[in-house]
């Protein structure tokens, strides 16, 4: 019943780059809103294909406790925190931990049929992938990811993932 949601809204317009870029959609960024703040919150989001992307998010109220006159007030305070914790820890996609990643190609040492090594054109190039954060064990657990080649500069999370 959307006439028990808060009086107040967050609207917000997303950048269609950057959506098609981290191959999200508005229902993804939604859904995992409403999981962080515990379904807490309504949210109602744009067609993903319409001209700009935008969500709307209110309040649900609290069925639980008793309405006080200071809510409307709250919860335009609520709404600015859950824009900051969007803007500023909220992870949508990737390995929580990982803050940032940094790709680079380099040449792989590798072999001709005769067992020497291959020159020039003839090298293949490889990704290399250096992050940000500590993430090691869902890093190595990540499909596509060499977990015999992946490092740590981290001792400690090195010694808690591989004892």
């Amino acid at each position: 019943d959307h006439s028990k949601l808060s009086p107040w809204l967050l609207r917000l317009e997303l950048s269609r780059d950057l959506m098609t870029d981290k191959k999200l959609d508005l229902d993804q960024v939604a859904s995992k809103l409403e999981q962080e703040f515990s379904n807490e919150l309504n949210c109602i989001v744009s067609d993903n294909n319409a001209e700009k992307l935008i969500m709307r998010i209110r309040i649900k109220p609290d069925t639980d406790q008793p309405e006080e006159k200071e809510d409307a007030l709250s919860d335009d305070k609520l709404l600015l925190q859950i824009e900051s914790h969007m803007l500023e820890r909220m992870a949508l996609c990737g390995i929580e931990g990982v803050e940032r990643v940094f790709m680079s190609h380099i040449d792989r040492v590798a072999f001709d049929e005769d067992g020497g090594y291959k020159f020039g054109d003839k090298q293949e190039k490889e990704w290399i992938l250096e992050t940000e954060g500590k993430s090691l064990l869902p890093v190595m657990s990540t499909d596509d990811v060499d977990s015999t080649r992946t490092m740590s500069n981290d001792i400690i999370e090195i010694i808690d993932v591989l004892g």
